[in-house]
């Protein structure tokens, strides 16, 4: 007996069957002579097992998206653990990993080393939590692994790496985070500090070379600034890029230029290795228009994955102009995306009963969804995933 889809039964008195036998998958069963038995066939499917994801990471031959090695569209999901590499304990980032990898994420932000003074929630940065610093005389860039106490340091962001990687996730390493206006929270002062455009480029190498052969990483440069366009800093900030480069690594690269609505493939002399443009989302009002950064990002050529690295954070109201409840966060996300895919637009329109209006430009459609984005759940409307065009 067979069926597909479908249940076929036939009924006598009840009664439970006896396994007789079960030899090479197939089961036989007997039942006494007296009594009823309801036979049936019913066809179950064991739940989707989600692939893993084969590292490193590559761009779409369209330019469009993000695939592994299998050629599979990836999708970014990101959190931001900025601040990890100072403040978590090893059983702490096991414990974050475990969390995100249950919640979905498949990747995180992540400064290979905090700037000191820039955060509150760093007391111990530069340092780790151990007190081991990533430069053997602070603030010289050369000096990273040269004294017991800095190399146990980048031994300690080997092992996030890695256990990223068990994880199944992408490490985004902000390898010298540059900080919001080249100030306090980032190392752009000390990139200035250093003796020459060499030591940036054999900083790079050094950072290149130790890390090369992690599939699970992606390189994150600039860092909430955009370096003066033609100056010796921005040509500084190449040299770090440059020296990675140099030592054979190949991953991706992405970058955060300045806020509120910046696109690495704009930046002045930086543009040109970024495999993506990984846009902020702020808009360029600064009142969460993220949508005209999206579709700006995503007409930049040649084409590059464009995707909204850092936006509102829930319960964020840092310039006076969000509400700092979650739809504002749900609302930029969406923003991003339906932005720059006219058939997300359709779709979702359908969806709302706003047929009428799937002709409008991005921006007014976008407009239009506001106030339903303090009420309904989109997630459970749009599928942002990838999609090959």
């Amino acid at each position: 007996m067979s069926c597909a889809g479908r249940a076929t039964t036939t009924s006598v008195p009840p009664v439970v069957p006896a396994v007789s036998s079960t030899v090479a998958g197939t089961t036989q069963f007997s039942a006494p002579d007296q009594g009823a038995v309801t036979w049936g066939l019913f066809e179950t499917r064991a739940a989707a097992q989600k692939p893993t994801p084969s590292y490193p990471l590559a761009v779409a031959p369209n330019g469009r998206y993000l695939v592994d090695q299998a050629g599979q569209p990836w999708r970014v999901q990101a959190d931001a653990a900025w601040v990890m590499s100072s403040e978590a304990s090893p059983d702490q980032v096991d414990q974050y990993l475990t969390t995100r990898e249950a919640q979905g994420f498949n990747s995180f932000y992540l400064m290979a080393m905090v700037h000191p003074g820039g955060y509150a929630e760093a007391a111990h940065a530069p340092n780790d939590l151990s007190g081991d610093p990533p430069f053997a005389t602070p603030g010289d860039f050369s000096t990273a692994g040269a004294s017991p106490a800095s190399e146990r340091y980048w031994q300690w962001i080997d092992s996030i790496v890695a256990k990223a990687a068990d994880h199944g996730m992408v490490v985004m390493l902000a390898y010298t985070y540059l900080g919001y206006q080249g100030g306090e929270q980032g190392w752009w002062q000390d990139v200035l500090a250093q003796p020459d455009r060499q030591t940036l480029f054999d900083w790079g190498r050094w950072l290149g070379t130790r890390y090369r052969d992690a599939r699970n990483l992606i390189w994150f440069g600039l860092g909430d600034y955009t370096p003066p366009a033609g100056s010796e800093g921005s040509a500084r900030v190449r040299a770090i890029a440059d020296g990675i480069k140099a030592a054979g690594a190949r991953q991706l690269f992405m970058a955060e230029a300045s806020g509120p609505a910046g696109i690495p493939g704009e930046v002045d002399g930086f543009g040109p290795i970024v495999d993506q443009n990984s846009f902020y989302g702020y808009g360029p009002s600064f009142q969460g228009d993220v949508y005209q950064t999206a579709d700006r990002a995503y007409r930049f050529t040649p084409a590059k994955p464009a995707w909204m690295e850092e936006g509102t954070y829930e319960f964020e109201n840092n310039t006076g102009t969000f509400s700092g409840q979650p739809w504002d966060t749900r609302r930029g996300r969406f923003w991003s995306v339906l932005a720059r895919d006219r058939r997300r637009r359709l779709r979702l329109a359908r969806r709302l009963g706003l047929d009428g209006h799937t002709g409008v430009a991005a921006y007014e459609w976008c407009g239009l969804l506001d106030l339903r984005f303090r009420s309904l759940r989109l997630a459970a409307l749009v599928d942002v995933a990838a999609v090959r065009n």
